[in-house]
C-alpha cells in the first residue's frame, strides 16, 4: 500500500495524562487528512467523531495535515491556543513535523490509531507529557492469531511462512514465537520470494511438511497465488495472516476460510439502534474510519469530569481494560474467517 509507513493502523490506548478534567462545551480541534491521498479517512472520522456521545458536550474544529510534514507543521500553527485537547495526527511523518513546533506544548494530544513514537533527539518529550495513543503493543496481530489457533486448532500442524519484508517477517516471527510459548512446535517455516504468479514449488514444500494451516507473513496476492498452486498439486491447506490481508479481502478474493487478525470493521461494531438512524438522517455512511471517530468521542466523553483510572470503559468496541498505569490490556485484534468467497478467483487464469 503507498506511503503504508505513514499509517499504522491498530488499536489499544495507552494514557499518560497530567492535565485537568475536560469539561463541556471545551473546544477539541481535529487534526486529520482533510485533503489529498487520505482524506477520506478524515472525513470517515469526523462523520463518526460528529455522531458520537462527544458531539453533545464538545466542539470540534477542523484542521487538516494531509498527511504530510510540510502539512502536520503548518497545519499545527493554527491550533487556538486556548484548545485544551488535540485529536489526530494519524501519520508518523506529519506528527513528527508537529511535534518540532511549540503548538502541541501542554496539550492532550490523542492519537487515534498510530503507534507510540520513538522521539527523534531534536523533540523534548517533557514538553509532550500528555500523549493518549490509540495503538496497541507491536504483536498484538500476532498474539490474537495464536491465541486463537491454540484455543481452535491445538493438534492441527502449522506452517509459518513469510515475504522477507520487515512488515512479514516481523508478523510471522511474532506468530511463531507465541505459539512456541504456548507448547505448540510449527512444522515448516520459510520466507519465499513474493509477488509470483506460480508458487508451485513452495505449495509442494508445505505439503510435503504435513502442515495443514499456513501462516502467512505476506499481503492477499501472495495468499491467492499459493492457493491457486496447492489446488494445482491438488491438496488441501487453510492459510491464516494478519492486517496485511484485510484491505484487499475483495480485490484478490482470498480462499474461503482464510483467517485473519485484523482490527474490527465499522460493519463488526456492535452500535445502539439510533446511531443508524442517526447515520440515515445526516445521510452519513457508517463504514472505513466511522468507528475510529465514534470509538475517539467516547473515550473523550470518559475525560469529562474526571481523568482516567484503572478498571472497565464500556464503549462500542467492547469493555475496556486498563491497569493502574492508564494502559489499556484489552486486545482489540479479532480473528474473523473468510466466508462466501468464490475460490476460483480470475487470478487463476492468468498465464505463468
Amino acid at each position: 500500500m503507498a506511503k503504508a509507513r505513514n499509517i499504522a493502523l491498530a488499536s489499544g490506548l495507552v494514557w499518560v495524562l497530567a492535565s485537568s478534567p475536560l469539561s463541556a462545551d471545551d473546544s477539541i480541534t481535529v487534526a486529520m487528512p482533510f485533503s489529498g491521498t487520505y482524506s477520506l479517512i478524515g472525513e470517515q472520522f469526523m462523520d463518526g467523531l460528529e455522531l458520537s456521545p462527544a458531539a453533545d458536550d464538545f466542539l470540534f474544529e477542523r484542521v487538516d495535515t494531509a498527511c504530510r510534514p510540510e502539512e502536520g507543521a503548518s497545519g499545527s500553527e493554527q491550533i487556538p491556543e486556548t484548545a485544551d485537547v488535540v485529536v489526530g495526527f494519524i501519520c508518523v511523518d506529519a506528527l513528527d513535523a508537529a511535534l518540532q513546533t511549540k503548538s502541541l506544548q501542554d496539550k492532550t494530544l490523542l492519537i487515534p490509531f498510530t503507534p507510540p513514537l520513538s522521539f527523534a533527539p531534536t523533540v523534548d518529550q517533557s514538553a509532550h507529557p500528555q500523549m493518549i495513543h490509540l495503538a496497541s503493543p507491536t504483536g498484538s496481530a500476532a498474539l490474537a492469531l495464536a491465541e486463537y489457533l491454540v484455543d481452535n486448532e491445538p493438534e492441527t500442524p502449522i506452517a509459518i511462512i513469510d515475504d522477507g519484508t520487515l512488515i512479514g517477517r516481523a508478523f510471522a516471527a511474532e506468530v511463531e514465537i507465541q505459539l512456541r510459548d504456548r507448547n505448540v512446535e510449527p512444522v515448516y517455516t520459510t520466507n519465499y520470494r513474493p509477488q509470483l504468479n506460480n508458487q508451485v514449488a513452495l505449495a509442494r514444500l508445505l505439503a510435503r511438511s504435513g502442515a495443514q494451516i499456513t501462516v502467512v507473513g505476506g499481503d492477499a496476492f501472495d495468499v491467492s497465488r499459493i492457493d491457486a498452486a496447492i489446488d494445482v498439486i491438488d491438496a488441501d491447506m487453510v492459510f491464516a495472516g494478519g492486517p496485511l490481508l484485510q484491505p484487499t479481502m475483495d480485490e484478490f478474493l482470498l480462499p474461503e476460510g482464510t483467517l485473519v487478525s485484523a482490527l474490527p470493521n465499522a460493519a463488526e461494531i456492535e452500535y445502539g439502534e439510533h446511531v443508524f438512524s442517526d447515520a440515515e438522517e445526516a445521510l452519513v455512511p457508517v463504514e472505513g474510519f466511522f468507528h475510529w471517530g465514534f470509538l475517539t468521542g467516547e473515550m473523550l466523553t470518559h475525560l469529562r469530569n474526571r481523568t482516567l483510572s484503572a478498571g472497565l470503559y464500556q464503549t462500542s468496541f467492547g469493555s475496556l481494560m486498563f491497569d493502574d498505569g492508564g494502559r489499556l490490556s484489552t486486545n482489540l485484534y479479532r480473528v474473523s474467517t473468510v466466508e462466501n468467497v468464490d475460490p476460483a478467483s480470475d487470478l487463476e487464469a492468468e498465464p505463468e
